[in-house]
């Protein structure tokens, strides 16, 4: 962090705009690494302002972006409609340059925006599409390398083709077959360390993501648990106090209404003057 900081100072010095921006926005990624999140929040905000200053949209929008992730991260009822905002902003820049990975980014982190404020419909809604999106990506990755492997295999077979007009039908035959395999065993190794190396990549987010689900889930019942025991101590505070003022009204009763022993004596005296 300490040589950001002194790169910081040098391209203030030379007057240097893409590299300060781009180094204020390394120095907020750390801050954020390190949940220092009002520095973070500092950093990316000088980087935005230059920006605009210079009327550099390019640079802005993933400033933008990263400072919706401070306000996220934070988790504070008043940075919940920023975090949507500038995650708002960042989409329609990332959108109008085609940036395909920060858009699916951006797609992921509404969600958990969402679902810090409570609402549930949305934040499903974006989890959705986040992995729709994800997995357009992905057959658009498989495309493209199938597409690659299939041009070079093509043009190692045109090459193969060049070389056998000077063998004779036997080395070139030999030749043909050795290359063939070489190469369907290249695409076949190729493709199966991609898929196993996705497959990696793919379980470790989906474990991490269900595990931080797991323990925002569990913070919520022990605090909707701690909620409940409080309302019942006080219904049950509430029922002692009905309890005793039943109890005190028939003792005030108890002292007002004369005895059976009294009314009984006063019977009898009444029987005896008739």
């Amino acid at each position: 962090r300490s040589h950001l900081g002194i790169s910081i100072k040098i391209t203030q010095v030379l007057n240097s705009i893409g590299d300060l921006n781009r180094a204020y926005q390394a120095l907020g990624l750390i801050l954020t690494d390190e949940q220092n999140y009002t520095e973070a929040e500092n950093s990316f905000r000088k980087s935005i302002q230059l920006s605009n200053k210079y009327n550099a949209p390019e640079l802005t929008y993933y400033a933008q972006y990263q400072m919706a992730r401070v306000f996220i991260n934070r988790n504070e009822k008043k940075d919940t409609d920023s975090a949507i905002y500038y995650l708002s902003e960042s989409n329609k820049k990332a959108i109008e340059y085609g940036d395909a990975g920060l858009i699916n980014e951006i797609l992921y982190e509404l969600a958990r925006a969402y679902e810090n404020k409570k609402d549930y419909k949305l934040s499903a809604h974006y989890a959705f599409r986040f992995s729709e999106y994800n997995d357009s990506l992905i057959s658009l990755e498989n495309a493209r390398v199938t597409a690659e492997l299939s041009e070079k295999y093509e043009s190692v077979k045109k090459e193969a083709q060049i070389s056998e007009l000077n063998l004779s039908q036997k080395e070139k035959q030999e030749q043909i077959d050795r290359q063939l395999y070489m190469i369907i065993g290249s695409v076949v190794i190729l493709i199966f360390v991609g898929f196993a190396a996705f497959s990696l990549y793919r379980s470790n987010q989906i474990r991490k993501k269900v595990n931080q689900e797991l323990s925002e889930k569990n913070t919520l019942i022990e605090a909707q648990k701690k909620v409940v025991e409080e309302q019942k101590e006080l219904v049950d505070e509430k029922n002692k106090e009905i309890l005793d003022s039943i109890r005190y009204a028939k003792r005030i009763q108890q002292s007002l209404l004369p005895t059976q022993k009294y009314i009984d004596r006063n019977l009898k005296n009444l029987n005896k003057s008739d």
